[in-house]
């Protein structure tokens, strides 16, 4: 973080989950937190410790928390959908409280495969064609939750991601991609939401 501070770089600090490529071994950081407030607390300190100098720390104004990382998958969340969405609501409701000036967003998308390609005739990672669905399912529904009056949280930006595995790259997919998340950010709503993709392989 210090050599990209000094080269004047802009991060995006994920908040949360440590990958655990052994998930089906022995996961040890993927588990909801069992106090979403005290997470959102902690969340607070780290951000405040990076941009305010709180407990010996640096005025690097990092502007982008993202909160969690591909939820929708096994190796990083070991909740359900609801609770990573109370989650996100606990604490992106706390940290824009606390720091209006920053960016809350998330949540590091697996992706959305099955925009372009609904019969999972090109694979990517991971098993089967309903798993690729519950990506877009995810989405919408989570879309949805932080619009709705009783569960409204902010989304500066969504993030997601993009991987592919060995055939012939057709890089207009992820032009279809983005549209997608726009076209679904601004239905709900969203239209200052930042598109964010970032991740991916080649």
């Amino acid at each position: 973080l210090a050599s990209m501070a000094k080269a004047k770089l802009k991060p995006i600090y994920r908040l949360g989950v440590t990958i655990e490529n052994e998930w089906y071994v022995n996961a040890l950081r993927i588990a909801p937190p069992k106090d979403f407030a005290k997470w959102a607390r902690i969340c607070e300190h780290i951000i405040a410790h990076y941009n305010e100098g709180w407990a010996n720390g640096f005025r690097w104004n990092i502007e982008y928390w993202e909160i969690w990382n591909e939820c929708e998958g096994s190796m990083m969340w070991d909740g359900t959908r609801e609770q990573f969405f109370e989650l996100y609501r606990v604490s992106a409701n706390h940290l824009k409280k606390c720091f209006p000036q920053i960016k809350i967003g998330g949540y590091g998308s697996c992706g959305y495969y099955h925009v372009d390609d609904p019969e999972h005739r090109v694979r990517p990672f991971g098993p089967g064609k309903g798993r690729c669905k519950r990506l877009v399912d995810w989405f919408e529904a989570f879309c949805a939750y932080v619009t709705d009056p009783k569960t409204a949280a902010p989304l500066d930006f969504h993030s997601w991601h993009f991987y592919w595995n060995n055939e012939v790259m057709d890089y207009s997919r992820i032009q279809t991609h983005a549209k997608y998340v726009r076209d679904t950010l601004d239905r709900h709503g969203f239209t200052a939401a930042e598109n964010v993709f970032d991740e991916w392989n080649a």
